[in-house]
């Protein structure tokens, strides 16, 4: 496909970059975030900004796996994370997914 990879490791609630970011990231230059996971967004966010600081442009993720904790009505602007498979309300008590989100509500019973 002659695409470049750039890979960012260890992007989550602490992160620690090791080098310089105008190194690995080029100004006016596409990227497409590709996650393994995406829950609540927080990396995707973090990644999708270092790529605007250094002047990269932002075109959206893609993961594996998304948990939609929010419905349709709840998203206020357009979602732009493609996954190749939802976890949602409906499905995450049969595939035995537990997280502390909306999808499920707990009780100490």
């Amino acid at each position: 496909m002659h695409l470049i990879l750039l890979i960012l490791d260890k992007i989550g609630p602490i992160n620690k970059l090791y080098s310089r970011l105008d190194n690995v990231i080029n100004a006016n230059r596409k990227y497409i975030v590709v996650s393994d996971l995406v829950c609540l967004g927080t990396e995707v966010k973090i990644v999708k900004n270092l790529i605007q600081f250094v002047g990269g442009k932002y075109l959206g993720n893609v993961s594996i796996i998304k948990t939609e904790t929010l419905t349709p009505q709840d998203i206020k602007k357009k979602d732009s994370t493609l996954a190749v498979f939802s976890i949602t309300k409906e499905n995450n008590r049969e595939l035995n997914f537990n997280i502390s989100t909306n999808l499920e509500y707990f009780t100490n019973e």
